[in-house]
């Protein structure tokens, strides 16, 4: 049993952006969760089934069967989202998985990822479609829903 919550709030800038532009970005599971999706494929295999419960412009939430973990996922770019807790803090993000309830928050660290994906790429180690399909369909599959 896996629960993954992401939520990073974002200014009224995102909205008149490509960003908050589903046509352009994708939405939100593409903008945000498709990074998340990557992590639970590669850690927990392919999608056997998808099911989204709540989707808005500025948080989707669902379940997704793996092949090896059952997930809950939530997605918020909504600062109302913010735990209590870390909102008191004056930050702006909070990024957890639980699994088989043991939790382990990745909120900080994310400040250069873009910037190591491309230099990786640059350098001739970046990701292929083959690595990026199964998170792919998952998005596809949600944004039919």
């Amino acid at each position: 049993m896996v629960k993954l919550e992401y939520i990073t709030s974002r200014g009224k800038w995102y909205y008149k952006s490509w960003k908050g532009m589903e046509e352009k970005s994708g939405g939100i599971t593409m903008n945000i969760g498709i990074h998340l999706f990557d992590l639970m494929i590669n850690q927990f295999g392919p999608m056997k089934s998808c099911r989204v419960i709540q989707y808005q412009p500025d948080k989707a939430k669902g379940e997704l069967e793996l092949e090896q973990a059952d997930v809950e996922w939530f997605l918020s770019i909504n600062e109302k989202d913010l735990p209590a807790s870390i909102r008191e803090k004056g930050q702006r993000a909070f990024r957890n998985i639980t699994i088989n309830g043991q939790s382990v928050e990745f909120t900080e660290g994310f400040t250069e990822l873009h910037t190591e994906s491309y230099r990786q790429i640059l350098d001739g180690r970046g990701f292929g479609i083959n690595d990026v399909r199964e998170s792919l369909r998952v998005v596809e599959t949600i944004r039919k829903r």
